[in-house]
C-alpha cells in the first residue's frame, strides 16, 4: 500500500489518454454515458460498502462493549463473592470464637463445680469423722458407766434371782404333792368303791366310740355332700345344677333345632330306648358319634339328654391328655360325680382320638385309658358314654368293644340347609335390634344400626346350593360374617341402615368358600 500524503499521475494520464480514444470513437457518447453509468454504480458500491463498513464498525464496537460489560459483571460478581467469602468466613470465625469461649467458660464453670463439690464432700467428711468420734466417746462411756452399776448391783440381781429360783421350786414341790394326794385318794376311792372303776371305763369307751364314729361319719358326709355340690374339673358344660335353687330352667332350650332327616330318626329311636330302659332300671348303651366337625354331635347329645330325662356332662379328650399323671384321680371323681345323681347323667367325650387313641402312645394316656376301661367294663344304670370323633378308625379296639351303637353324623342336604339359612336370618337379622335392647340397653338407644334382610326363597335356596359342603357351624358363621359385614358397610356408607341383597351376600359367601377350602387344604396336608 502507497503512502496517501504523495500524488500518482498515473492513472490521470491514462484517464486523459483513454478519454482522447473515446472522444475520436463513433461511440463516444455512449462510452462515456456507460462510464458515468459504471462510475456511479461504482460510487454507489463504495457507498454501500462504506455503510457496511460502518455498520461492522457498530457492531464491532458493540459486540466489545458488550464484553466489556459482561467482563465487568464477571469481575464485579467474583469481587462480592469474594466479599461475601470474606464475611462468611468472618461470621464463622467470629461464631468459633463464641463457641470455644463458651467451651471455655463451662469449663471453668464445671472446674468451679467439682472444686465446690470436693470442698463439700471434705467439709461433711470431717463433720462426720468428728460426729463418728463423738459418738463413740459417748457410747464408751456409756458402756463404762453400765458396767460399773452392774458391778455394784450384781450382788443384788444374784440375791434376787437365787430368792426367785427357791420360790419357784417350792411352787413345784406343793403341786407335785397336791397332785400325788389326789392321786392316792381317787386310788383309795376306786378300792372302796370298784362300781365307780367300771362306769369309768363304760364312759371312757362310750366317748371313744363316739369320737371315730363322728370323725368316719362326717368324713364320708362330706364326700357325699361334695358330689352332689361341686362339679370336677374335667367337665366342660353340665345340665346338672350344684345349686339349683341359684339358677333358673329351662324346659324349651332345644326347640326348632334343625337336624338332618336321618339324625332325628336315629335321635327318636335312641330316646325311646333311653327311657324305656329307664323306666325299667336297665342298663344304659354307650354310644360312638363320627363325622365332620361342626355337625351337630354335641347338640345331638344334649337334645338326647333332653328328651330322655338325662343329666349331661360335656368332656373334651384334649383336657384329660393334659392332666397326665393327674387324669386317673380326675376320672375317677368323675364316675363317682355321676353315681351320686338319681336321674343318671350322659357322659359326653368330645375329640376321643386324643385320649382313647390306639395303646402305642405315653403311659399317662394308657393309665387314663385304662381307668376308662375299668369304669366301662359292665353297662351302668347311672351313666351312658358317648364318644365323637372325627377319627374313629384311631380308636382303641377296647374302648370300640365298650360301643353298643355308632351314629354317623354327614352335611345337612340342601333342604336342611334352606330352612337353617331361613331361621338364621330370622334370628340374626329381625331380633337383632331386640336382643341388643335387652342385653345392653344403653349401647341400643345410644348408637344402633338397622340391617333389612331382602332375599327371596329363591335367592336363599341359590345360596344353600354353594353350601354342599358346609356344616351347620359354617352355616351359623356365614350368617354371622353377613351381619358383622352389613353392620361395617353401615359404619362405611354413614347410614344408619343397610339392606342386604343377593348380590352383598354372594360375595360374603365367595369368602367363606375360600376359607372353607384353605381348611380342608391344610387338614389334606396334616
Amino acid at each position: 500500500m502507497k503512502n496517501q500524503g504523495v500524488f500518482d499521475p498515473t492513472a490521470l494520464e491514462r484517464a486523459a489518454q483513454a478519454l482522447r480514444e473515446l472522444n475520436k470513437s463513433p461511440h463516444a457518447a455512449k462510452a462515456l454515458e456507460a462510464m458515468i453509468k459504471t462510475e456511479e454504480a461504482k460510487r454507489a458500491e463504495k457507498q454501500a460498502q462504506q455503510k457496511q463498513n460502518e455498520i461492522q464498525k457498530v457492531k464491532v464496537e458493540g459486540d466489545e462493549r458488550r464484553r466489556n460489560m459482561d467482563h465487568q459483571k464477571q469481575v464485579n460478581q467474583q469481587i462480592a463473592d469474594y466479599n461475601d467469602k470474606l464475611e462468611r468466613d468472618r461470621i464463622k470465625d467470629k461464631l468459633k470464637d463464641k463457641e470455644l469461649t463458651a467451651q471455655r467458660m463451662r469449663e471453668e464453670t464445671e472446674e468451679s463445680i467439682k472444686r465446690q463439690e470436693n470442698m463439700r464432700r471434705e467439709t461433711l467428711t470431717m463433720q462426720m469423722k468428728k460426729q463418728f468420734e463423738l459418738e463413740e466417746k459417748k457410747i464408751t462411756l456409756q458402756a463404762k458407766l453400765n458396767a460399773e452399776n452392774y458391778r455394784k448391783n450384781f450382788d443384788l440381781i444374784i440375791q434376787e434371782q437365787e430368792k426367785k429360783a427357791q420360790i419357784e421350786k417350792q411352787a413345784k414341790i406343793e403341786l407335785h404333792n397336791l397332785y400325788f394326794a389326789k392321786f392316792q385318794q381317787g386310788f383309795q376311792y376306786l378300792q372302796q368303791n370298784p362300781q365307780g372303776l367300771l362306769t369309768i371305763a363304760k364312759v371312757m369307751l362310750f366317748l371313744s366310740g363316739a369320737f371315730f364314729f363322728s370323725k368316719y361319719s362326717l368324713g364320708l358326709g362330706f364326700k357325699r355332700l361334695e358330689a352332689l355340690l361341686t362339679k370336677p374339673s374335667l367337665v366342660r358344660e353340665t345340665s346338672r345344677r350344684s345349686l339349683k335353687w341359684m339358677m333358673p330352667s329351662s324346659k324349651r332350650i332345644f326347640d326348632k333345632i334343625i337336624l338332618n332327616p336321618g339324625l332325628e330318626t336315629t335321635l327318636k329311636l335312641i330316646t325311646s330306648g333311653f327311657i324305656a330302659k329307664q323306666s325299667q332300671s336297665a342298663p344304659l348303651r354307650n354310644l360312638l358319634f363320627h363325622g365332620q366337625p361342626g355337625t351337630g354331635k354335641t347338640l345331638f347329645a344334649k337334645l338326647l339328654a333332653y328328651n330322655s330325662g338325662l343329666h349331661f356332662a360335656v368332656i373334651s379328650g384334649g383336657d384329660i391328655e393334659k392332666l397326665g399323671e393327674q387324669a386317673v384321680p380326675e376320672i375317677d371323681k368323675l364316675f363317682s360325680w355321676c353315681q351320686s345323681t338319681p336321674k343318671g347323667t350322659l357322659i359326653f367325650i368330645d375329640e376321643a382320638e386324643a385320649i382313647f387313641y390306639k395303646r402305642s402312645t405315653s403311659k399317662q394316656t394308657s393309665a387314663a385309658l385304662s381307668t376308662f376301661l375299668a369304669q366301662t367294663s359292665a353297662a351302668s344304670k347311672k351313666y351312658s358314654l358317648i364318644l365323637a370323633t372325627n377319627l374313629p378308625y384311631k380308636l382303641d379296639e377296647a374302648i370300640l368293644d365298650r360301643i353298643d351303637q355308632i351314629v354317623k353324623f354327614d352335611y345337612l342336604n340342601e333342604e336342611q340347609r334352606v330352612k337353617l339359612l331361613k331361621k338364621g336370618f330370622e334370628d340374626t337379622f329381625q331380633k337383632s335390634s331386640f336382643i341388643s335392647l335387652i342385653l345392653n340397653p344403653a349401647k341400643a338407644f345410644s348408637k344402633r344400626f338397622k340391617v333389612n334382610f331382602n332375599l327371596s326363597d329363591d335367592e336363599i335356596q341359590s345360596l344353600a346350593k354353594q353350601m354342599e359342603h358346609f356344616s351347620p357351624r359354617q352355616i351359623d358363621k356365614f350368617i354371622i360374617s353377613l351381619y358383622d359385614a352389613a353392620l361395617g358397610q353401615c359404619i362405611i356408607d354413614r347410614q344408619n341402615q343397610y339392606c342386604v341383597d343377593l348380590t352383598f351376600a354372594n360375595n360374603i359367601l365367595e369368602r367363606s368358600l375360600y376359607e372353607n377350602s384353605l381348611r380342608q387344604e391344610w387338614s389334606a396336608q396334616i
